[in-house]
């Protein structure tokens, strides 16, 4: 998803910020676009080697020089969504939105 904050919060004259954020099971297609939404989320990291040796996320921060390889990686952070509420009970379309309240994401997965 790509979050923009309030267009009536933006400074006079900017346009106003953006972010994008990774969605996955249950939260996908939970909001439709131009709804105004909350989200609770959790900044990660996803940790790629420069030589082309993989990917992988991850939440902690080793360094590579503990992986016993010496190579260098690219770290990039990211916004991982755990939680969708929306902030108005209709969204854009009118309907009734059919989000996940922060109580179930600990939940079973699907």
């Amino acid at each position: 998803l790509k979050l923009q904050e309030l267009p009536e919060a933006a400074p006079t004259g900017e346009v106003p910020r953006a972010c994008t954020v990774i969605v996955d099971r249950r939260l996908v297609d939970v909001v439709a676009p131009g709804a105004r939404i909350s989200v609770l989320a959790v900044h990660a990291l996803f940790e790629s080697s420069k030589g082309g040796g993989g990917s992988k996320k991850t939440g902690s921060s080793s360094s590579s020089s503990s992986k016993g390889g010496g190579g260098s990686s690219l770290r990039r952070p990211y916004l991982r969504v755990v939680g969708i509420t929306p902030d108005d009970p209709l969204n854009a379309s009118g309907a009734l939105s059919s989000s996940t309240p922060f109580g179930r994401v600990g939940g079973k997965p699907r």
